[in-house]
């Protein structure tokens, strides 16, 4: 790609070499870009070099899912739950520590901590229903646009991106 543009040409004069030394038995992916800047002609210039089969693991957090199905569970193992030793303990601290143990137990059988699903994963706080419908079809009339090429839906589109923005 050109590393230097004037408004009459565009030339590449920036040059990135690599030698790949030790690396040469690996299997590298190697991806090279310019980055645009109006501060100056020239345009600074960079390389990624990434392994193609480094599996990056996600972390993805632990969440209790609260189901109707799993708040059936937890209300039935409190019903099942024997509360004398609460209801006739002579200490108060003793009473306490028993109904905290037995409620947590009964909590954490039922409401299993689980990783969180890779498509919740990438959800954004931010991002509302209607905004995930209106980007859904936003991306909708623009593959339209491009596959068809016309006016008329290129006109769509442009009309309901500004509405969204408008917004």
């Amino acid at each position: 790609m050109p590393s230097r543009a004037t408004a009459n040409t565009a030339t590449i004069i920036d040059h990135i070499y690599y030698h790949e030394g030790c690396n040469s038995k690996k299997d590298l992916s190697i991806l090279t870009e310019n980055l645009w800047s109006d501060l100056t002609d020239h345009l600074p210039n960079y390389f990624l070099v990434t392994d193609k089969h480094l599996k990056i693991d996600a972390k993805r957090p632990k969440v209790r899912l609260f189901s109707a199905e799993n708040i059936l569970k937890f209300k039935t193992q409190l019903s099942n739950t024997n509360w004398d030793p609460v209801y006739n303990s002579g200490n108060v601290n003793d009473g306490y520590h028993y109904f905290e143990r037995k409620l947590n137990a009964s909590y954490n059988s039922s409401f299993n901590l689980v990783k969180l699903s890779h498509k919740r994963a990438k959800d954004k706080i931010w991002m509302t229903s209607d905004l995930k419908c209106s980007s859904r079809h936003k991306n909708i009339l623009y593959r339209k646009w491009r596959l068809t090429g016309s006016t008329k839906d290129e006109q769509n589109y442009k009309k309901t991106t500004e509405d969204i923005v408008n917004k």
